[in-house]
Order: C-alpha cells, then sequence, then structure tokens
C-alpha cells in the first residue's frame, strides 16, 4: 500500500526537490504538491481518504501553513502534519502544538523523508 503525501510550499524548487527524495527513498510513496494553502485545500478534500502526510511549509502568500494545519487536523487526525519552516522559533511555538505533529528546519528535506519513511 502507497503512502500518500502531500508537499504545500509556495516555492516550486522545494517542492519538486521534496518530491524527487521521497520518491527516490521509497518507490510506494505518492507525492502530490500544492503551491499555496488555497490550492492545499482542494487537494487535501480530493486525497482525504488516503492522505497519510502533509509537508507545510509556514511563510506562504495568501494564508501561513499554520492555518491549513488546522483545517487538516479538525477534518482528519490522523494525517501527520510536518510543519518545514525556515524559521526555527516555530519549533516551540505554542500555537502550532495542537495541529502540528513535528517541526523540521529547512532547508535539510532528509529529516522529512527519514520521518516518513521510518529510516
Amino acid at each position: 500500500m502507497a503512502k500518500v503525501v502531500l508537499v504545500v510550499d509556495d516555492d516550486e524548487q522545494t517542492r519538486e526537490s521534496m518530491k524527487e527524495l521521497l520518491e527516490a527513498k521509497d518507490p510506494y510513496i505518492e507525492v502530490h504538491t500544492a503551491k499555496d494553502p488555497l490550492d492545499a485545500i482542494s487537494s487535501f478534500h480530493k486525497l482525504k481518504d488516503s492522505l497519510g502526510f502533509v509537508i507545510v511549509d509556514y511563510y506562504m502568500p495568501v494564508d501561513n501553513g499554520l492555518e491549513f494545519c488546522k483545517v487538516v487536523k479538525s477534518n482528519k487526525p490522523s494525517v501527520q502534519v510536518l510543519l518545514f519552516s525556515g524559521n526555527q522559533e516555530l519549533r516551540s511555538g505554542e500555537n502550532s502544538s495542537n495541529y502540528v505533529d513535528k517541526f523540521f528546519l529547512k532547508p535539510d528535506g532528509r529529516g522529512v523523508v527519514d520521518y516518513i519513511t521510518g529510516a
């Protein structure tokens, strides 16, 4: 059974790099991408039944990633939400603790990949 992952980041290079890293590490990972939280909400509802992980950037145009994390957790609490940000202060953020399962510091996506693949 495939692990389904949604990567949400406004930076195209980050989205594509994360997708490539995940797919190279495990052929049973199915990666979908979204460029912002509004785009991600549509993808989330399409993938909701099979979705296992969401990787979200915090700083994005239109809305921040935390708002999207709230939508995910309120609709499917079992999804693992991973906040992937360059702002280390978010790691201990009280506001994110109910909606984020794990924090990873950009730019190193290998920790995210290892977490998802169980490496």
